[in-house]
């Protein structure tokens, strides 16, 4: 008798915490560990929350600070700035962060005849990838619905001017229909470049995708997406068959999200700091395989939240194999950070 009932005793753990429902937030969830949030200073203007960064990637060895407003908010200017991080003051910065003088980015000017239409509020660019010397940007148009753009430029030999071109233009094909919702998210694999939609939870996205164009923004495939609660803000590179992506929730947006259980939590657990009741900041690995996009099967990246405000991480990029930079869009300023590798 007393062998049955540690038996069912074990049994029941098991179940509960080894393959059981865990709904984020619940009492008795399976808890997992927090890596170190380091912050890097950046000299003002940089910090200022207006800046409102949306994406981050890397030029040969420049860490570009994409920021939304590109061309200014509500303005009729086709001439703007992208700005830029030398990686190796980056890993001099994190060799003593504490005593390290704040960060003072260089620019980068762009200029875009014939795209001034997108200089408005709530509109705006949201993310950037380069191969080789051409660039591709994702621009957001808020409406009825919020549609997503895919454009292509150029970086002078110099790399201090990009030039937009407006007739390269491309609507990404509608998956969702919520109000300033669309395309965030940048993967570049090898000469490809996927896009990825921000709101892929299974009661907003009953099948959601991702979409790969060749180098001249001719839509060539769509790849199967597993169903991701919260958002996805923005993604590395692929290197091999694999990429990171930001996933992030902030609590303001349940209505527009109606997030459902949390899959990752279900299986890998979350942290002390984070629940669906408090706000989700985490990185999740992902792999390419045939007409799809999936997890990798390995455990995400968690840091502690502030409770219930949150960092509107919407931009990542790898820092080699030590880690990984983000940087936000306006909440609770401009931040820009580094999480380890964990696994």
């Amino acid at each position: 008798m007393k062998r049955a009932v540690i038996f069912f005793v074990l049994a029941s753990l098991f179940f509960t915490y080894g393959c059981g429902k865990i709904e984020s937030g619940k009492a008795g969830q399976r808890q997992v560990k927090e890596t170190k949030l380091t912050l890097l200073k950046l000299s003002a203007p940089f910090n200022k929350r207006d800046m409102e960064y949306s994406g981050l990637t890397w030029y040969k060895d420049n860490l570009v600070l994409l920021p939304q407003y590109l061309f200014g908010r509500d303005s009729q200017s086709a001439h703007g700035f992208i700005f830029t991080i030398k990686k190796s003051v980056i890993l001099d910065y994190l060799k003593n962060p504490e005593n390290h003088e704040a960060i003072k980015p260089d620019t980068i000017a762009v200029f875009g005849e014939g795209l001034t239409r997108f200089n408005r509020h709530g509109s705006g660019y949201e993310s950037i990838g380069f191969i080789g010397d051409n660039v591709y940007v994702t621009i957001e148009s808020i409406g009825e619905p919020t549609r997503t753009f895919l454009i292509k430029g150029k970086i002078n030999n110099s790399g201090n001017k990009i030039t937009l071109d407006s007739t390269t233009l491309t609507q990404i094909p509608l998956q969702t229909n919520i109000l300033n919702i669309g395309y965030e998210t940048m993967v570049i694999d090898g000469d490809k470049i996927i896009v990825i939609n921000e709101a892929n939870g299974a009661n907003v996205n009953s099948n959601p995708k991702a979409f790969m164009y060749d180098q001249n923004l001719k839509l060539t495939s769509s790849l199967s997406m597993p169903h991701i609660e919260y958002r996805i803000t923005d993604a590395t590179r692929a290197v091999g068959n694999k990429f990171y992506a930001m996933n992030y929730f902030w609590t303001g947006d349940r209505n527009d999200l109606k997030p459902g259980n949390d899959s990752v939590a279900t299986k890998y657990g979350i942290t002390s700091s984070q629940s669906a009741t408090v706000g989700v900041e985490r990185i999740l690995p992902f792999v390419i395989a045939k007409n799809k996009i999936e997890l990798s099967g390995e455990p995400p990246i968690y840091w502690k939240v502030i409770p219930k405000k949150g960092r509107n991480w919407e931009g990542i990029a790898r820092l080699d194999d030590k880690g990984f930079l983000l940087v936000t869009d306006t909440f609770p300023t401009s931040l820009l950070g580094f999480v380890k590798k964990t696994n």
